[in-house]
């Protein structure tokens, strides 16, 4: 029951860190104290270094379809194997994480 639990919590951490990143505005900041803005890559490294971390703790991809197969056959954003495929009716048939990679498929804005 531990393992429930502990991924729980790690999915709730890389939520919350991703959902703030919307909020992050350190450059507002860094305009009210300094009058001025310091080196602007430092702000896009940073953001990239926590959405990083996200990843690694929760990490997910989305099925994209494929460029080089049939029209139907969805893959993994993060390493093109194949998750599943579109149903004429517009249903799609994919796993909760990606046999390749492990990551965790999301379906829309949520996973369901």
């Amino acid at each position: 029951m531990r393992t429930m639990a502990a991924s729980d919590e790690r999915r709730e951490v890389a939520e919350r860190l991703r959902a703030e990143m919307g909020f992050y505005d350190e450059k507002a900041v860094f305009n009210a104290v300094f009058g001025r803005m310091p080196i602007e890559m430092y702000i896009s490294e940073r953001k990239r270094l926590i959405l990083r971390i996200a990843d690694l703790i929760d990490p997910t991809c989305r099925a994209v379809r494929s460029d080089t197969s049939n029209d139907d056959e969805l893959v993994c954003s993060e390493c093109d194997s194949s998750l599943g495929v579109s149903l004429r009716d517009g249903r799609t048939l994919l796993p909760r994480h990606c046999a390749c990679c492990g990551a965790r498929v999301m379906r829309g804005d949520t996973d369901e």
